[in-house]
C-alpha cells in the first residue's frame, strides 16, 4: 500500500521556502520524517554523505543523489508535486526539521495562500520517492532515489535504481530457499529464517542468536547423526537406538555426489542389520551424512 502521510500545516513561501509540516503516524510513532525528506546530496557505497553545497561537482568516490520528491494530493490549493528544498550554503534553512513530535518539510516549488481555509491544514503527502522502510524491532531503513543498500539479506534499492529487476528477483529466490547456505547471513532481520546446507539445520533468528526449530531431529537424545568424511560404497551406521523388530528407523540422507546433485535414496540401498546397526549400500562411493530417528 502507498505510503500517506497526513499534513497538519501548510506555510507560505515567504523569507524561508514553504512548507508542508506533517507529524506522528501509525508506522513512524515520533513524529520524525527528517530521514526521508532530504534536499539534493552527495552519497558514497558505504552510505556517508556530504551536502550539496560542500562541492560543484560530485567528491571522489561519491554520487549525486536526487532531492527527494513527493505528491500532495486531497487538498485543491496545494495538489502537485513537489521538490524538497536543495541547501546552497551551511546557513540555509535545512531540507526538513524536526520539533515536537513534527517535521517541517521545505520545498523548491513556492507555496501561496491557500484558496480555502481548510487548505492550510488538510490533505497528504504520498508517491514519496525516498523509501521508508518499517523495520519489526529496529530503527527504519531510509532508501534515498537511484541508491541501493547491500549491508541486509536484503538487497533494497531506492526509486529509479539501475538494474532493479535483478535484485528484486534475487531477493526472491533467496527469500524462498531461506536463505541457504553453509554460513550464516550477515546482519539477519529479526525473524529471518536460515537454512544451513551443511547440516541441514533449520534456524531463526531471534534478535540476537539463531534459533534452532528442527532440533527434535538433531538432537542427540533422540536421534544420531553418522558423518561419512571418507567416500565409500558401504556405509555402516552403529546408531544404537535401540529400535524394536523388525529394527525399521526414520532417517534421512545427505549425500555429497560431488557435483551438487541429489542422490535418491531407494529402499534397496538400506539394510536394517539390528536394533542398533543399519547399512546403506551404493555403487559409487558416496561421502556424506545421514541423520537416524526412531
Amino acid at each position: 500500500m502507498t505510503r500517506r502521510i497526513s499534513i497538519l500545516n501548510v506555510i507560505q513561501s515567504g523569507a524561508n521556502p514553504g512548507a508542508f509540516v506533517v507529524g506522528v503516524e501509525a508506522d513512524n510513532s515520533t513524529g520524525d520524517w527528517t530521514g526521508v525528506f532530504q534536499g539534493k546530496f552527495y552519497r558514497d557505497a558505504l552510505g556517508t554523505t556530504q551536502p550539496f553545497y560542500s562541492s560543484p561537482t560530485p567528491p571522489a568516490g561519491y554520487s549525486l543523489i536526487e532531492a527527494t520528491t513527493f505528491t500532495v494530493i486531497n487538498n485543491a490549493s496545494y495538489a502537485g508535486r513537489y521538490t524538497v528544498y536543495t541547501q546552497s550554503s551551511a546557513v540555509d534553512p535545512l531540507p526538513s526539521s524536526f520539533s515536537g513530535a513534527q517535521t517541517t518539510i521545505r520545498v523548491a516549488e513556492p507555496v501561496g495562500a491557500p484558496g480555502a481555509p481548510i487548505d492550510a491544514t488538510s490533505g497528504e503527502i504520498t508517491n514519496i520517492s525516498t523509501y521508508y522502510i518499517v523495520v519489526s524491532q529496529e530503527a527504519p531503513i531510509i532508501v534515498p532515489p537511484t541508491t541501493n543498500i547491500a549491508t541486509r539479506p536484503l538487497e533494497l534499492v531506492g526509486r529509479n535504481f539501475s538494474g532493479w529487476g535483478e535484485v528484486l528477483q534475487q531477493n526472491a529466490v533467496l527469500a524462498t530457499q531461506n536463505f541457504a547456505g553453509s554460513v550464516a547471513p550477515t546482519a539477519p532481520l529479526t525473524g529471518q529464517s536460515w537454512y544451513n546446507t551443511a547440516n541441514g539445520e533449520f534456524r531463526i533468528w531471534s534478535g540476537s542468536s539463531w534459533n534452532l526449530l528442527n532440533g527434535g531431529v538433531f538432537s542427540s537424545a533422540t536421534s544420531y547423526r553418522h558423518t561419512q568424511a571418507v567416500s565409500a560404497t558401504t556405509w555402516t551406521i552403529n546408531h544404537n537406538l535401540a529400535v524394536t523388530s523388525p529394527f525399521i528407523v526414520n532417517h534421512s540422507f545427505f549425500v555429497d555426489t560431488g557435483v551438487g546433485g541429489v542422490k535418491p535414496i531407494l529402499p534397496s540401498d538400506v539394510t536394517y542389520v539390528s536394533a542398533n546397526q543399519m547399512t546403506a549400500t551404493f555403487t559409487t562411493a558416496y561421502a556424506g551424512y545421514v541423520l537416524v530417528r526412531p
